[in-house]
């Protein structure tokens, strides 16, 4: 496990604001999620002798909650100007925001285990808790002095609210890191500098218009927005296990009834979103929700590659995956798939049988997702079948032969492309450890798709596709032979 979780970046609990804006907020009245904008601020600063019922720390606390939902809109230059200006006069010297440490990230950037998961700030005194999770001494301080006893990434209860040593051997590496990299320590966002825009979002906004019609729509995407804001608060604040389940069923349906033109995608990959659907996994005991969340997790992972990192970055995430997947939550053979696992450690997670019943499984009775789970299953064991001793591979082949799942797996080389070839090598495996397979895959196996492979397989894959017919032609029987020269001869048509 990392020493410190990403998966909080921007944690809105302890989001430090300042004095200055607590005081112009001190006599607003707050709605859930309104935008602050300079503006505002002037506006709450006149207004600042009018009495007001709500305290300082009730403020501060809801101030820090709207603070990392609020979606990414379009601005006019004179706001980008302004905002980058207050961004210059306020930012602390080691102000960043969550960015991927991945080839292509910025050279500069610090390494992710260098930074407060609460604060986003680079660690000045970082200790970490029983949990394995490091955070800054007085970010993680003020947390358990507000009365919370748990992690506030793992959500685990600490046994001790007394704060460990520093991390020296972390502090050590911080410092050596920061000598190499003295230009990292000055870090502006690009979406600061350069208000960035999604791919095809452009044309997703709803024209400025003074129609009925564009009222209504307009009215619709407003409410949802606000509606699923909300949720994603609760699902990543709420202490209450029960509201945060209720979120994610709620988050779920905004997903699939994403027919409103809002970005959904970009608010749910936020590190904080993904961590509290984490959370639901490493808690929740329902059925419901806990599928909800593998396909909302799987969703966003086959989008988002910064999704599939947090959730790698902590070996206990992928663990509790697998767990739920060998215990019958078959769709997440989807976000294990998409986890790309070695095969050393597919084995290690002893999942062969699993796997053979998600091939075995009707498609009907799974949820529609990103991908097939049937298809990521046979993927996963193609990939098992081309790299394991051979012993390994014999022992899988008996299991796939005595399960019948053999007729299942003839099913696939009708699928996509890599799934074909999947299929094929594990088809041919099979054979071999058990020639009366042979005359099973002879008489169901629809081989002109295989042969339509041929032409874009790679050599090795090649290799395997003459094989796989070898085995077959070895037979003997006159019209299956003459079928498969009639679909050669044919340039691969039936």
């Amino acid at each position: 496990m990392g020493l410190a979780n990403p998966g909080l970046l921007h944690h809105p609990i302890l989001k430090w604001v300042s004095p200055e804006t607590i005081k112009n907020l001190n006599c607003r009245r707050l709605t859930a999620f309104p935008k602050l904008s300079l503006e505002d601020n002037m506006a709450s600063s006149a207004a600042s002798s009018s009495s007001c019922s709500e305290s300082e720390a009730e403020i501060e606390e809801n101030n820090r909650k709207m603070a990392l939902f609020e979606p990414t809109q379009s601005e006019t230059q004179e706001q980008k100007q302004a905002t980058a200006a207050d961004f210059s006069r306020t930012s602390s010297e080691h102000s960043m925001a969550d960015t991927d440490n991945s080839p292509g990230g910025g050279k500069h950037n610090p390494p992710k285990d260098f930074v407060c998961p609460i604060t986003s700030h680079i660690f000045d005194d970082p200790v970490t808790l029983e949990t394995g999770q490091t955070y800054e001494r007085r970010a993680i301080q003020e947390w358990l002095q507000r009365g919370n006893s748990t992690c506030p990434i793992t959500r685990q209860k600490l046994n001790c609210t007394q704060l460990p040593k520093t991390n020296y051997v972390l502090k050590r590496l911080i410092a050596t890191w920061k000598e190499q990299n003295p230009a990292g320590l000055v870090y502006i966002p690009p979406e600061t500098q350069q208000k960035r825009t999604e791919p095809g979002l452009e044309s997703k906004k709803v024209p400025s218009s003074t129609s009925p019609d564009s009222v209504v729509i307009q009215t619709t995407i407003d409410g949802t927005s606000s509606e699923l804001r909300l949720a994603i608060t609760n699902l990543c604040m709420s202490e209450i296990l029960n509201e945060s389940e209720m979120a994610v069923l709620q988050i779920e349906r905004f997903w699939q009834e994403a027919a409103v033109e809002f970005d959904i995608q970009s608010m749910l990959s936020k590190p904080p979103v993904i961590n509290g659907l984490v959370g639901i996994l490493l808690n929740s005991a329902d059925p419901l929700v806990l599928k909800a969340t593998i396909f909302l997790l799987s969703e966003l992972g086959s989008r988002d590659k910064g999704v599939i990192h947090t959730l790698t970055r902590a070996d206990s995430d992928v663990e509790r995956i697998v767990a739920l997947f060998k215990k019958g939550l078959l769709e997440a053979i989807v976000l294990i798939y998409l986890l790309r696992p070695s095969t050393m450690n597919l084995l290690e997670m002893d999942m062969v049988e699993s796997l053979l019943t998600v091939i075995k499984k009707k498609e009907d009775d799974m949820l529609k997702m990103c991908l097939k789970p049937k298809t990521t299953a046979v993927l996963l064991l193609g990939q098992i079948f081309a790299s394991s001793e051979d012993s390994i591979i014999s022992s899988i082949a008996n299991a796939i032969i005595s399960t019948k799942v053999i007729e299942n797996m003839i099913d696939s080389l009708q699928a996509e492309q890599t799934e074909r070839i999947a299929a094929v090598g594990i088809l041919l495996k099979c054979m071999l450890e058990d020639g009366k397979c042979r005359n099973t895959v002879a008489e169901k196996a629809e081989l002109a798709p295989v042969l339509d492979s041929f032409l874009s397989a790679s050599d090795g894959e090649r290799f395997e596709i003459v094989q796989f017919l070898y085995e077959i032609v070895k037979l003997n029987r006159r019209t299956f032979n003459e079928q498969i020269l009639h679909i050669i001869k044919d340039g691969g048509d039936v």
